[in-house]
């Protein structure tokens, strides 16, 4: 109950009233009141010190705007840069491609005919010494005309021998590639059309589309700037097809393979030498488990793989020729240089793979339609200075150097390749018959033979304990030889052959024969 005091002069105070409010307040009310206010009061901390937060908040969001618009804006552009140069790209590839294959239509063409006049001389001589064929045919003006041309290759060619005084020589261990001057020149001048039509290819395009250092730079630079994103959008897997269309128009006419040929290495090209330090800039860490999961750490391997390999297996389809000891030489040292410089590439490597069946199969094709060693009787070989004569002679050495090039291939193509082509299908096929009927003919010439195909073989096959799996009728021969010379005249001869067969892992038969003629 509230009490209310009365003065004499003064109106009734209530002693609970309280000053401000128009009514009185019970003492349970006032403490209400006290709560709602320390309430109100903690809320008004709370919210001030969420203001201070958030003022925080915006500073540090007004710090961190422009980097972040810098961030946005880079991918922004990076996606339209990527997107403009993608269409581009599907522009240009496709004359890029066209030029290549007028090239390489070039190359084939001019091969395809030295092939063919190869193969047609010897039909032709073929034609002319067989005791077999018919003479009608030797009267043929074309044919007269093609002998007439044919020797006087071979002249020119044993004047150049005789210049360069190479005395170790059997006809048909020359190449006859020799073409007109007129021929040389027409080719010249395909191919500078070609490398000029190869220069217009970007001229309406923009420098950071055209230029491989412009492209470079620019994938190089979001490389720098976010590392995390460059590798969640697999720049590296696709690098190699985004720089391949330059390098290819850089290597349109690069054929090391031709003769006289001014190619310069890969290593020494400029796209190689540019591509080379390729995402070094950004690389402080010398850490070799860093360098270990660098994603870009075989960008020059995949390169190579992908554009080189790729250029190779053309020219080996349209250009190289079996037959020539130089182009062999130098194709097979390309492709051990590239195995030892550059061990990702592996055998489950299809551009690799692909390479290695065009060897394959043009070594095959010339094993087929190439080699070929007139098997007359022996009576027709009587004149050693006869047209015939020359033939199987000049026809065998042929044989020899397509199986001295194929045995070049040892350790690049598996032994069971080299068995296959170098000794199943040309030493026991065609140089064994061959020997064989040159040790009817003359023993001596024949041993002389057998020495050069057994220094063409790998050193692994005769320097081995035993007679290798793959020598065994070379052995037969030379054992067979031996019972055609004459121990009393030809002394020498016959331990030359045991000095053979010993080279080939027959120490016993060398051994047996010694004892028996020596």
């Amino acid at each position: 109950m509230c009490h209310v005091s009365v003065g004499r002069d003064r109106q009734p105070v209530c002693q609970c009233y309280v000053p401000g409010l128009p009514f009185c307040v019970a003492p349970h009310s006032r403490t209400s009141l006290e709560e709602v206010y320390r309430r109100h009061q903690k809320e008004a901390d709370t919210v001030i010190d969420d203001l201070v937060t958030c003022k925080s908040t915006i500073s540090r969001c007004s710090l961190e705007q422009h980097p972040l618009t810098s961030i946005f804006q880079f991918y922004q552009d990076i996606r339209g840069y990527v997107t403009d140069l993608r269409d581009c790209l599907n522009e240009k590839v496709p004359q890029i491609g066209g030029l290549e294959e007028q090239v390489y239509a070039l190359y084939r063409q001019r091969a395809q005919k030295m092939v063919q006049r190869r193969r047609q001389d010897v039909r032709d001589q073929n034609d002319e010494f067989s005791p077999f064929a018919g003479k009608g045919a030797l009267g043929d003006e074309y044919r007269t005309r093609r002998a007439a041309e044919r020797e006087g290759r071979r002249t020119r060619r044993r004047r150049e021998r005789e210049k360069r005084g190479d005395s170790n020589h059997h006809d048909g261990m020359s190449t006859d590639d020799e073409e007109s001057q007129s021929e040389i020149q027409l080719m010249q001048t395909e191919l500078e059309h070609i490398a000029a039509e190869a220069r217009k290819i970007f001229e309406d395009v923009e420098d950071d589309f055209s230029q491989l250092k412009r492209i470079m730079t620019r994938f190089e630079e979001w490389r720098g700037k976010d590392r995390p994103t460059y590798s969640d959008a697999y720049v590296s897997y696709n690098l190699p097809k985004i720089f391949a269309p330059y390098i290819r128009l850089q290597m349109l006419l690069w054929n090391p393979l031709m003769k006289d040929s001014e190619s310069v290495e890969v290593e020494r090209m400029k796209w190689f030498n540019l591509l080379l330090l390729y995402g070094t800039g950004d690389t402080t860490d010398d850490d070799p488990h860093s360098l270990r999961e660098d994603p870009d750490r075989k960008l020059m391997s995949h390169l190579v793989e992908k554009v080189v390999l790729v250029k190779l297996k053309e020219l080996v389809g349209c250009w190289w020729d079996p037959l020539s000891h130089t182009q062999t030489v130098r194709l097979v040292n390309l492709m051990r240089h590239y195995a030892e410089a550059y061990p990702s590439l592996s055998p489950s490597s299809k551009p690799l793979r692909e390479l290695t069946h065009a060897i394959i199969n043009k070594i095959r094709d010339a094993i087929d339609n190439d080699i070929f060693i007139p098997m007359f009787p022996k009576n027709v070989y009587d004149n050693k200075n006869s047209g015939v004569s020359l033939f199987f002679q000049r026809q065998f050495w042929v044989a020899w150097k397509l199986l001295s090039s194929t045995l070049m291939w040892h350790k690049v193509l598996s032994d069971s390749v080299i068995h296959d082509l170098a000794v199943r299908s040309l030493l026991n096929l065609y140089l064994l018959p061959a020997l064989n009927l040159a040790a009817e003919i003359n023993p001596t010439d024949a041993l002389d033979k057998c020495r050069n195909v057994i220094n063409a073989l790998p050193r692994s096959w005769v320097k081995s304990e035993g007679t290798h799996v793959f020598l065994g009728r070379l052995e037969d021969f030379l054992i067979k030889l031996s019972e055609k010379l004459d121990p009393t005249t030809h002394s020498p001869a016959l331990k030359e052959v045991c000095d053979l067969l010993k080279s080939i892992g027959a120490t016993t038969q060398a051994e047996k024969i010694a004892y028996k003629y020596l």
